[in-house]
């Protein structure tokens, strides 16, 4: 497909789904009251590294709170030089980020510059009398570890006004790029055209990255794509590496809808919810997780009737996200005609419903049961 055909079809798609997500973006742009932070600079190189390869690493080193206490600025500062590399590193296995040995390497880089630059607030004074956009992001690429997404991620977390015209590309974005059948030879190219599509689809870059990233799944099922065939899959599987930042597929998270936080990607557990009168459970009473759970969010993600094959591998996809252990015949044609059967003849459920060629869909009463949990 050539890049005016893509480009055409991606601006359908994301002008409607803008539309329909307007609160959800309006509230992720209340999140800009992180730049008043005293430490601000040092909380969100940590919350980077954090999600750098693996998004659930955020709730290891940010979301604990006794790991994020052991690695405040202030902490690593009263420690000698030895006791900060033992801390650092220690804390890095224990929060279960992604490479974690490389992580404290970058984590302790950053400290250093810190201190260079007189500590946390001095270090964010620098950044904010940077001059534009171009210079802000070359200042925190000076940073160890931090590349061109995450600079300009840590600023598109918090709103910032430099920043609104920005795309933070990740392997979501890229992933979205490749299906669409386009390539680029840079990241500015890149970049440059999903701002042509923000703004004809009357959004600002910022907005655009945040649906893409938070509603990738609904984007690919009404562009009619998806990720399922052995190279697409490589994402799901191994990392990629941009300059010298790694990225890797998300990971399940509940805990926060920013950007780089870790819930800010539409994973499975915000395609069907949890059912907050049996917790643990989404809506169709599938535990969350596990194979009925990725069944009933494979099916969720599009409006269009599948057949026992396609959910399995859609299925797959989404567990292998969020880190659930795949066999050859976990999501089978055979074993999720089970679960299908089981959705619709269950008592209390009539979930699924088969159209007599092969396809199945979400009944109306699962729908209801999801849009309604989803609009509390």
């Amino acid at each position: 497909m050539d890049r005016a055909a893509a480009k055409t079809r991606l601006v359908a798609v994301v002008r409607a789904l803008a539309a329909e997500k307007r609160a959800e973006l309006n509230r992720l742009k209340e999140e800009h009251t992180g730049l008043a932070r005293p430490d601000f600079i040092w909380h969100y190189l940590l919350q980077s590294f954090s999600t750098m390869g693996r998004a659930s690493g955020w709730h290891g080193l940010i979301g604990n709170q006794d790991n994020y206490r052991r690695v405040t600025y202030t902490v690593l500062a009263a420690l000698t030089p030895g006791d900060r590399v033992a801390q650092v590193r220690q804390v890095c296995q224990v929060a279960g980020v992604r490479m974690p040995d490389k992580k404290a390497e970058y984590i302790l880089g950053c400290f250093d510059c810190v201190t260079r630059l007189g500590g946390p607030e001095p270090a964010k004074a620098r950044l904010l009398a940077q001059s534009g956009r171009e210079a802000k992001i070359a200042f925190l690429q000076s940073f160890p570890g931090i590349g061109p997404k995450y600079a300009r991620n840590i600023m598109m977390d918090v709103y910032h006004e430099d920043f609104r015209d920005s795309i933070a590309l990740d392997v979501r974005i890229k992933a979205i790029s490749e299906e669409l059948g386009l390539s680029f030879a840079s990241y500015a190219e890149e970049e440059r055209f999903y701002l042509d599509v923000a703004q004809e689809a009357d959004l600002n870059g910022w907005e655009l990255d945040r649906l893409l990233f938070n509603f990738r799944l609904e984007v690919e099922a009404r562009l009619g794509v998806s990720l399922e065939g052995p190279d697409q899959e490589l994402h799901l599987t191994a990392a990629a590496s941009v300059g010298s930042e790694f990225i890797a597929p998300p990971a399940p998270s509940v805990a926060k809808q920013g950007r780089s936080a870790s819930g800010g990607v539409q994973t499975a557990d915000r395609i069907v919810p949890e059912d907050p009168a049996n917790p643990g459970y989404d809506v169709l009473i599938g535990e969350l997780g596990a194979r009925t759970h990725y069944i009933h969010c494979a099916m969720a993600a599009t409006p269009e009737p599948l057949t026992p094959a396609e959910i399995g591998k859609r299925a797959k996809r989404l567990a292998l996200a969020g880190g659930y252990p795949v066999k050859p015949t976990t999501f089978s044609s055979t074993v999720t005609s089970s679960h299908l059967n089981s959705m619709r003849n269950k008592p209390g459920r009539g979930f699924a419903e088969p159209l007599g060629d092969g396809r199945w869909q979400l009944s109306q009463t699962a729908r209801r049961r999801i849009e309604s949990a989803r609009g509390r």
